[in-house]
């Protein structure tokens, strides 16, 4: 068997991405076509707290959120319900550790009229608050993506590998719960994981 190997010349033997150290930044401008380009993880963690309706994203960059236990914004079901889109363009963000205190858990709790494409998550840590201190002490619904969907979302190509997925019911390991039974899935996997409720 022969191989043909070529290097890329402009590859100088490190590889950079960046890392979560617990502070928050400015999204950036988004560009002529409203698209915002998240490259840091200080931005990553700024999104993922805050209502994404509307919004156009993608990743330039691969993303450690380096486990800490990080806060998400848990209340897409309300608003006005604006499309959302994410485009992670093959990136991956790894170790991202939502910190849950309500029904919903995942890299977005919740995810209303949204597209998810080219998207790598890998060594997620998706668990319930326990039940004395989230708000909700019966279901809990948890997925390394989402929580739960509602309205028309579309995911293609997302991948999630080495994750731990763990709710109380309604456990995915893309999607924990569909609310409305309106989505399309293509080309999506999850592998090397541990999904399950306890």
């Amino acid at each position: 068997v022969d191989f043909n190997v070529e290097i890329n010349p402009n590859y100088d033997g490190e590889y950079e991405y960046s890392a979560w150290d617990g502070s928050y930044a400015e999204l950036p401008t988004p560009d002529a076509a409203g698209v915002i380009t998240i490259n840091t993880a200080d931005q990553l963690a700024t999104l993922l707290n805050m209502d994404p309706e509307g919004m156009t994203i993608k990743l330039g960059a691969d993303i450690d959120m380096n486990g800490r236990a990080l806060a998400v914004y848990a209340d897409g079901a309300k608003g006005s319900n604006a499309p959302f889109v994410l485009d992670g363009q093959g990136h991956t963000i790894y170790n991202v550790a939502p910190k849950a205190d309500g029904k919903f858990s995942g890299l977005f709790p919740i995810l209303v009229n949204a597209t998810v494409k080219n998207l790598f998550i890998e060594g997620a840590n998706v668990m319930p608050a326990p039940a004395t201190t989230r708000a909700t002490t019966g279901d809990f619904y948890a997925g390394a993506l989402a929580g739960a969907t509602y309205g028309m979302c579309e995911f293609d190509n997302v991948v999630v590998m080495k994750s731990n997925v763990q709710g109380v019911n309604k456990v995915g390991g893309l999607v924990g719960f569909v609310a409305e039974n309106n989505i399309k899935v293509n080309k999506c996997v999850v592998s090397y994981s541990n999904v399950g409720t306890f």
